[in-house]
């Protein structure tokens, strides 16, 4: 399987995570290019898989420093977050999952699909016999849906903390309903096993009198994205603005995230089309604040 995030270096053997720089940092990244490289100091690739965290770490570092001099040397707000924090989010979006089938389960040939295609996302020959997850694209993307919806900055190693154990609540949600689907509706014991959501520390919201739909054009300056992407992002926008029924940045909080999440599940969205909504507003790799 593919090593997730990590690029072996084809002269060297060893390897190394390749990101590129948001156009909103090169400024002030001090780096040649505008791709960054930090290797793991290994060519042996299960010994790279466990320094993933690591080097996870370090990127997210670089990005703090420079969040921090755009900021004129203000340190940037990061909430940090326990395992049990984690998990709290997980099992709440778990329990908003579940709730959103409304009792039904539909047929078992697809959750079993989709347990196969989870599966395929699974590593179980790491050193010391753990597991390894590459997460995709659209996992982060719900992570930093979640993170988004309870105020906190979607950096890049919490994104992948949160999305590694969001992975397990599909995983847990693509068996509950296989079995369900197959006649079987003895309680559902998954939900017990999260710890409650108790107090998150948030990052300061943002203060500037300005339209949604100015720091839109904002982040649309300086993002380096595709333009299907910044098209999805503007209908998501556009959406938020006509639910809240007002175009002022300063008066969204997590609540009205929350409802408009749930108008889209009352609407019978999908779990990826109402997470990516989300996560288009606040995307992992950009501020709005700028």
């Amino acid at each position: 399987m593919r090593l997730a995030s990590l690029w072996q270096d084809p002269r060297t053997g060893v390897w190394t995570l390749r990101k590129r720089i948001p156009k909103r940092y090169r400024e002030v990244a001090d780096q040649r290019g505008e791709t960054v490289k930090i290797t793991t100091g290994t060519a042996d690739r299960k010994l790279a898989e466990s320094r993933l965290p690591d080097v996870l770490r370090r990127w997210a570092e670089k990005v703090a420093k420079w969040e921090e001099r755009l900021n004129g040397g203000q340190e940037s707000a990061v909430a940090t977050l326990t395992d049990q924090q984690i998990y709290a989010l997980a099992g709440a979006e778990y329990v908003a999952i579940e709730a959103s089938y409304g009792g039904n389960s539909g047929d078992p040939g697809p959750w079993g699909e989709t347990r196969s295609d989870l599966w395929d996302q699974v590593d179980r020959e790491t050193p010391d016999g753990s597991v390894s997850i590459s997460l995709t694209a659209s996992d982060k993307r719900n992570a930093t849906a979640v993170l988004a919806l309870h105020g906190i900055a979607p950096d890049p190693v919490t994104v992948e903390r949160l999305g590694r154990a969001l992975f397990g609540v599909k995983m847990q949600i693509a068996e509950l309903m296989e079995r369900r689907g197959r006649g079987d509706w003895s309680p559902d014991t998954n939900a017990a096993r999260f710890p409650p959501i108790q107090t998150i520390p948030q990052t300061t919201p943002i203060s500037i009198a300005t339209p949604l739909s100015g720091l839109f054009e904002k982040w649309k300056a300086v993002a380096d994205v595709k333009p299907r992407s910044e098209q999805e992002a503007a209908y998501a926008v556009k959406g938020l603005v006509s639910f809240l029924g007002h175009d002022d940045a300063t008066k969204i909080d997590r609540e009205g995230l929350i409802r408009w999440r749930d108008s889209m599940i009352a609407a019978g969205r999908t779990n990826n089309t109402w997470n990516n909504r989300l996560s288009l507003l606040i995307p992992p790799d950009t501020s709005l604040d700028s």
